[in-house]
This record gives C-alpha cells, structure tokens and sequence, in this order.
C-alpha cells in the first residue's frame, strides 16, 4: 500500500468536525446581531441533515432566543399561524 493508499484509509475513520452550538440571542442593546446570525448560519449550512425543512429550522433558531427575542419570535409565530406571515426562512 502506498503512502498516498494509507493516507487516505486514515482520513475514512477520522472524526467529522463538531459544530458548535450558537449562544443565545437575548437583543439587548449593543448585541452584535449580525455576529450571532452569522454563527446561526454557519450552524445551518454544515449540517443539512438537521434541517431538512425550513419549519424545523426556524424552531431551532427560536430555540435559541431569549427573554426579548423570544417575545418577538413568539409574535411571529401567531402571525403564521393566522397567515399574516409566511412560514419560511426567506419569509
């Protein structure tokens, strides 16, 4: 087996990389939103297996909110539910 051959038969049983779980997101003032977006992103796009519906990504994210986000969240989801917003990530 060539040095190349092990390589590669190592890299099969490597361990995948472990994504972190964003911190909540409370919206106080000062809060870098756009920093915490960005971690929640990253969290989304490396592991499609768990989000393969834009309803259950949103719950995650909601998941993370807290105190005045939360509230808000919670506003947006009665709005879906009685179609004033649409229930989508885009949206």
């Amino acid at each position: 087996m060539s040095r190349r051959q092990r390589r590669i038969a190592e890299l099969e049983f490597a361990k995948p990389i472990k994504i972190r779980k964003s911190k909540r997101f409370e919206s106080n003032p000062g809060y870098d939103f756009d920093t915490w977006w960005i971690m929640v992103q990253v969290c989304i796009e490396h592991q499609p297996e768990m989000f393969p519906e834009d309803e259950r990504t949103i719950d995650w994210i909601g998941s993370l909110l807290d105190k005045y986000a939360t509230e808000r969240h919670i506003q947006w989801i009665e709005g879906t539910l009685n179609g004033s917003h649409p229930k989508s990530m885009t949206g």
